[in-house]
């Protein structure tokens, strides 16, 4: 995820989920099982440090991205690495 920082990554995640659960019924299941990770999807190894990007590979099970970059302008050869 592109942030400034994990807090703040953090506080976008949460903003996303209330819009799809705006009582807060999946807030503590959400908190316990989703991490935020810096980095850049466009890149190889999401552009973080070979140290950290086999700490995270040997930490997860399951990553889930969707990132894209949507521009009805744009060539193909720059919005396909993203997307």
């Amino acid at each position: 995820m592109r942030s400034e920082s994990l807090e703040a990554a953090r506080q976008r995640l949460h903003s996303f989920l209330a819009i799809y659960d705006p009582d807060g019924t999946y807030d503590e299941a959400f908190r316990d099982r989703v991490r935020p990770v810096l980095g850049d999807i466009a890149c190889d190894s999401l552009d973080m440090t070979p140290a950290a990007y086999d700490d995270l590979a040997s930490r997860i099970d399951m990553t889930i991205h969707s990132a894209a970059y949507t521009n009805l302008f744009c060539r193909m050869s720059k919005i396909e690495p993203i997307n």
